[in-house]
């Protein structure tokens, strides 16, 4: 019994895990196609006149590294019209290599979201396989997919914590861990890239890509809490009872 609980337990922990990365993932992917959303950072950090080029301009560079990070062109470089009318390539050689290493989290990120979708999909059909085996109808999927979506509700909550007490200090352990040099490190004397996308610009987008899997993860608690009452209703109907969390 013990032993069943502790592995019961182990394996929600790890479907919340998933969870939170699959939803974050893909609220992440959802935010960098929202164009609407993107340029009106633009206009609230001032990129136009940090950078020194309009922000018909400042459309295009985005545009462009967006489409670059979702893999759809190999150049984030942008020719672009400086203040006196001449052009000018945007990103300089440390910005390029810079992005580069973007990249390859990108990449990293979308491997993520399919591991844990897969991941995802296979415990739901392992869970379902073995209620049916053991006889347990739904209950033991609905409990699980309840508490792997509450353990993510904790997960995202710890990291909308961590941004809002110090968000600068998480911003460069952030760029410390995930990166093995310093590229990242940009002067706004030298690059205009950290004067196109300032501190400010990336707590905005994560804040947004938070409310946007808080959102995603309510549906899923709704469409849970509505199974499980369901169920429970059958059950006072046809005058069968068990544990809600479906171990015996």
């Amino acid at each position: 019994m013990i032993g069943r609980k502790i592995g019961y337990g182990l394996f929600v922990i790890i479907l919340s895990v998933c969870l939170f990365f699959f939803v974050m993932s893909t609220a992440l992917h959802a935010v960098m196609y929202d164009s609407h959303f993107i340029n009106n950072l633009y206009v609230k950090y001032d990129a136009s006149k940090n950078t020194g080029i309009s922000m018909e301009e400042i459309t295009k560079v985005s545009d462009n590294l967006f489409r670059y990070l979702r893999f759809e062109t190999d150049d984030p470089n942008t020719l672009v019209k400086d203040e006196k009318g001449g052009q000018m390539l945007f990103l300089n050689e440390r910005e390029l290599s810079h992005m580069k290493d973007v990249k390859t989290l990108f990449l990293i990120k979308r491997y993520v979201q399919i591991i844990t979708g897969v991941i995802l999909l296979l415990s739901l059909f392992g869970i379902y396989w073995y209620d049916k085996k053991q006889g347990y109808g739904r209950r033991r999927r609905n409990s699980v997919l309840l508490f792997a979506v509450l353990g993510s509700f904790v997960l995202l909550f710890v990291l909308f914590l961590l941004s809002r007490i110090d968000f600068s200090k998480a911003f460069i352990a952030f760029h410390k861990l995930l990166f093995d040099n310093d590229l990242w490190q940009l002067s706004p004397a030298r690059d205009r890239l950290i004067n196109m996308l300032p501190e400010g610009y990336f707590f905005d987008i994560l804040f947004r890509t938070i409310l946007l899997a808080v959102v995603i993860l309510v549906i899923l608690l709704v469409i849970g809490i509505i199974k499980q009452k369901g169920k429970r209703r059958y059950q006072r109907r046809s005058g069968t009872s068990y544990k809600w969390i479906g171990i015996n």
